[in-house]
């Protein structure tokens, strides 16, 4: 599919080309118009009107403006059948007045720009996506602190957001929704202060962002990581763990996109604010025995207890792990008779206030 065009002897994307607007195709110059989007995702784009070689022809040159033009296109064509109805105005290249904010620019042109008709309590005035296609001329802090500052969001968009000439609106919504570093929004996020400026005057800022490190920062403690709510956790100090990938353009770890690229890149990193100075590692008491049919999966109860408690997920075993302020038990919950010598119990759980009680035996869980 076309998705470049000349017109008035300038190039064009589809959004910004109206329905019955003729065009010339950059790569056969036959004429061409503009169509959708449609609603089973097919990005707006371009179609040849005839011409013998116009089934061949996809309209690109192949440059690579000519690529970022097409990002930008299909991820407002994206944002506009994700938010029909919603917006006053959804355009791409859009200029944004940042005149009142603490950076030096008076506007800034934003790749794909979405304003909603009402303010949204999450996204504010509207979305804009910046399409970091080979693209280092952004000053990504700096432009997120005047999108931030004027009640946008903004979303830092790459090639893995894109497949299929189709822009994935579900990993944008994703990365909003789980805090992803490429994503940002009045309702999570403070514009990244303007802290300082460095030998060469250029401005350096302070973000209030998860920190990582390839250093262990409590070497002292002989850890025991476990899968608990999805990190890899220690149970005796609570260091956590997470695959990365540093962006050298932003000089920061990010999270990558599931099944990206980046993905494959990325290395198993300490988060710092995971621990707390000083760190007194927990003592480990085991009771029973590891299964020998399935490793434990851990997820937490969130049933009120003061102390921590985790369940393994696995149907039929009983398997917890209580974290206690100077000790961790991990109950395997496997013997076949409890040290009084009584059967093991049938367990019949019933809920009492925060606690979840045998009514047979007495156990809680």
């Amino acid at each position: 599919m076309p998705f470049i065009a000349r017109k008035d002897d300038r190039t064009v994307i589809p959004e910004e080309v109206g329905d019955g607007e003729d065009v010339i195709c950059p790569s056969c110059s036959e004429q061409m118009r503009a169509r959708g989007p449609f609603e089973n995702g097919t990005a707006r784009h371009f179609y040849h009107l005839a011409g013998s070689d116009a089934g061949d022809c996809n309209g690109v040159s192949g440059g690579e403006s000519d690529t970022h033009r097409k990002l930008k296109s299909l991820a407002v064509s994206a944002l506009r059948q994700k938010y029909d109805g919603q917006y006053t105005r959804c355009v791409p290249e859009a200029a944004i007045d940042v005149s009142q904010t603490e950076t030096a620019p008076e506007q800034r042109q934003a790749d794909a720009f979405l304003e909603f008709t009402e303010e949204n309590r999450f996204f504010g005035r509207g979305i804009i996506v910046e399409v970091q296609y080979r693209n280092e001329g952004k000053d990504v802090q700096a432009t997120t602190h005047d999108y931030l500052s004027q009640n946008f969001s903004v979303y830092w968009a790459t090639p893995d957001d894109f497949q299929n000439d189709r822009f994935l609106i579900d990993q944008l919504e994703e990365a909003f929704n789980t805090g992803n570093e490429d994503a940002y929004s009045p309702y999570q996020d403070e514009p990244p202060s303007l802290t300082s400026r460095d030998q060469t005057g250029k401005i350096s800022y302070g973000k209030e962002r998860p920190q990582f490190t390839r250093e262990d920062p409590v070497p002292d403690c002989s850890h025991a990581f476990v899968d608990i709510g999805g990190r890899r956790r220690c149970i005796r100090c609570d260091l956590c763990t997470e695959n990365r990938v540093f962006d050298p353009q932003r000089q920061q770890f990010y999270r990558p996109k599931p099944h990206s690229e980046a993905e494959t890149d990325a290395e198993l990193l300490y988060d710092l604010e995971s621990v707390e100075e000083p760190v007194s590692p927990r003592r480990i008491e085991e009771r029973g025995e590891e299964p020998s049919i399935h490793s434990h999966d851990w997820r937490v109860n969130y049933n009120g207890r003061q102390e921590e408690w985790c369940t393994c997920s696995w149907s039929g075993c009983e398997a917890t792990i209580t974290l206690e302020l100077d000790r961790v038990v991990i109950d395997h919950a496997v013997d076949a008779t409890p040290d009084d010598g009584r059967p093991k119990c049938d367990h019949v759980w019933e809920e009492l206030g925060f606690t979840t009680v045998c009514t047979e035996c007495g156990k809680e869980r």
